[in-house]
């Protein structure tokens, strides 16, 4: 029986098989090869039946070769997205892929939640705002209505601050800028700033003007709160009656290290060491350990939910300064602040009706900001 040679894969087949087994190339193309030497002296030549075993044996392999190579491309002409996994089993490429994805999600929400901060929902209610008899910036005082809004349960961190400019809704603040102030100064107060410093994470961010608190906001999809807004959650009650003595965010008990972070002697002494002689007097007796800023939450919240109301850093508002003759001033030169801050050296400045004001550019050690919606 005369042998073909497959000139692709180098398979000896059958001059009676229509194509290669092996690669499914089509007889005709083959090259006729000499017929292997004939059996040795004494040997037995092959029966007939052998040969026709031969025959079929072959023509059955190059049927499932031709059927296999079929099968084949017709799945891969359905492509992958095409071919139905059994119930309940998770396809290759999902499997290899499934951790990773979910691991990305993971960190998207991370992300995203790191800057959005807590949000802490402010039922409404009536605000006895400013008071009279102590300073003539909070008269008149008077009631007023405030409708229900969210703030941030801490001030904004070094970290969410970070996130911001990485994704360059922010721009990296590492400076003060204070009007008059001289460059020696600056320089000197500007060692207190938070910014780019990854050990005071989660302290709040300092050194950000106006500008620049609105727009950590915008890109968080919040807002500033109004000065209004924010006494009326710093009091931490929903009625004017409720109101009454609470001169602080915890009521009306003086102030102590247990509950901000005001100046005290861990504040003086290293506002000696630094040579800033306006740090001298310190607000409360004692030292809670932390020198200028304290961790967001390391002190107790007020009764609404709310850390660092007073202490930590003062906090900038959508505000104009202006009289309380009217709910908002559309406009004006100064923008109000709320809360005291690290450097506080007298009770006065942490009462909730206590109005600060500032250029908007200014960036101040101790003014930062939160956010509403």
């Amino acid at each position: 029986m005369p042998l073909l040679s497959c000139p692709d894969c180098a398979l000896t087949v059958s001059d009676q098989a229509p194509a290669c087994p092996r690669c499914g190339r089509p007889l005709a193309s083959f090259a006729a090869v000499a017929p292997p030497p004939g059996p040795a002296a004494g040997a037995a030549a092959p029966s007939k039946q052998a040969l026709v075993a031969v025959n079929l044996v072959s023509t059955a392999v190059i049927v499932l070769g031709v059927f296999g190579t079929v099968l084949v491309r017709s799945i891969g002409d359905r492509g992958p997205a095409s071919i139905e996994p059994a119930a309940g089993a998770t396809p290759p490429e999902a499997a290899s892929s499934a951790e990773p994805a979910a691991s990305a999600t993971a960190a998207a929400k991370s992300a995203s939640a790191e800057p959005a901060g807590e949000l802490v929902a402010i039922p409404a209610g009536v605000l006895l705002r400013g008071a009279n008899g102590v300073d003539e910036d909070e008269k008149p005082s008077g009631e007023i209505s405030v409708a229900a809004f969210s703030l941030d349960a801490t001030e904004v961190t070094v970290a969410a601050w970070d996130a911001c400019v990485r994704e360059k809704g922010c721009k990296a603040s590492s400076s003060t800028a204070i009007p008059d102030m001289s460059p020696v100064d600056t320089k000197k107060w500007s060692a207190y700033c938070n910014g780019g410093k990854a050990e005071r994470a989660n302290h709040p961010m300092n050194c950000v003007d106006w500008a620049g608190a609105k727009g950590f906001c915008d890109w968080a999809k919040k807002r500033l709160p109004t000065e209004t807004e924010w006494e009326y959650a710093a009091r931490g009650v929903k009625t004017a009656k409720e109101a009454d003595g609470r001169v602080y965010p915890w009521g009306g008990g003086a102030p102590t290290i247990k509950l901000l972070n005001g100046c005290d002697r861990t504040c003086v002494k290293q506002s000696e060491q630094d040579g800033f002689s306006e740090l001298k007097d310190a607000l409360v007796d004692g030292s809670d350990g932390f020198p200028t800023t304290s961790p967001v939450r390391s002190f107790p919240a007020n009764a609404f939910g709310l850390y660092d109301m007073a202490g930590n850093v003062s906090e900038w508002t959508a505000s104009w300064h202006g009289s309380y003759d009217v709910t908002e001033v559309d406009s004006g030169k100064m923008r109000i602040s709320r809360g005291g801050h690290w450097a506080s050296q007298k009770p006065g400045e942490l009462r909730t009706s206590k109005r600060s004001k500032g250029v908007p550019t200014t960036r101040d050690v101790v003014l930062g900001f939160r956010c509403a919606k």
